[in-house]
């Protein structure tokens, strides 16, 4: 009862899905908000401290949901049953991808399983090297053109055959830098990749945002901005906001700063410094020609993009 709803609802056809704490999917009309029909997960393992509840995806008739316990389902939302379960052993914090009848699984000791989206059925996995110190939560998988890809906590970047799973390129996004601290020091990558066209745009924890080609692996890039919130894109700018609290516009192709707005100065000016003190800010979402963003104070606000 005192875990929260972390995983992100997920919308199909004017249905929304959402997964709570209990591993209860619910299906509620995106017109009135009414309940449609609900459906019990289980595990089968029994842990009472699971941190992350689980998250969803969803693909045509396939609603993939996955548990933190490593637990995961494939419910079909035309006969609203549980059309396949697979158990990973293994934690899984991110959600599913669900791309080309394949479902793509990163669990939290950097391994990615491909999974056949109608059985179930395991297809091939990669893994990378295994990273004791990671920030909560997880970055999932991106695909087009038949390349997966998957970064994994220990800063590396691999991009998969889609049907193999053998690799095209990888690359790493370590610092060079000779500080000891901690922050400098967690290469996690919370964020997911974002592929458009034939660019990749990663951010990572530690301070990279990074454009590659999607096929060649060739660097175009590098802007210094950690951040934990995946980047949204539109046109020629980035989206993105900083662990500082700054909201920036960057452009794609060159990486070039259009705008920063301090986040805390407008959306929290009210409060107190005190107050202010450990904001944290939902991921921009581009709706109506305008930037929309939460803030952990019980903020929202609209921006011009």
């Amino acid at each position: 009862s005192d875990q929260a709803y972390i995983a992100t609802p997920v919308v199909f056809n004017d249905v929304i899905y959402s997964l709570n704490a209990k591993h209860e999917i619910y299906a509620l009309s995106a017109k009135s908000g009414k309940k449609l029909w609900k459906i019990k997960l289980g595990s089968e393992i029994k842990a009472k401290n699971i941190i992350a509840p689980g998250a969803l995806a969803v693909d045509g008739i396939n609603l993939i949901a996955t548990l933190g316990s490593g637990d995961v389902y494939a419910v079909n939302i035309v006969r609203k049953n549980i059309s396949w379960h697979q158990q990973m052993f293994e934690p899984v914090r991110s959600s599913p991808t669900v791309k080309d009848g394949k479902v793509f699984i990163k669990s939290l000791n950097n391994k990615l399983s491909v999974l056949d989206a109608q059985t179930g059925n395991l297809i091939w996995t990669h893994t990378g090297l295994n990273e004791s110190l990671t920030v909560l939560g997880d970055s999932s998988p991106a695909v087009s053109q038949n390349i997966a890809i998957v970064t994994y906590s220990s800063g590396e970047v691999y991009a998969l055959d889609v049907k193999t799973g053998g690799e095209v390129w990888n690359e790493s996004l370590s610092s060079s830098s000779s500080n000891l601290s901690l922050d400098t020091n967690i290469l996690d990558v919370v964020a997911s990749p974002v592929i458009v066209g034939n660019l990749v745009h990663i951010v990572n924890y530690n301070g990279k945002l990074t454009t590659f080609n999607l096929k060649t692996g060739q660097r175009y890039w590098t802007r210094f901005v950690a951040s934990i919130s995946t980047p949204w894109i539109a046109g020629n700018s980035i989206f993105i906001i900083a662990d500082d609290g700054l909201l920036a516009s960057i452009y794609r192709k060159t990486g070039q700063v259009k705008w920063v707005v301090n986040l805390n100065d407008v959306m929290h000016a009210t409060l107190s410094k005190k107050k202010k003190a450990q904001s944290l800010f939902t991921a921009p979402v581009l709706a109506g020609n305008r930037l929309i963003i939460g803030s952990n104070k019980g903020y929202a606000a609209s921006f011009n993009p």
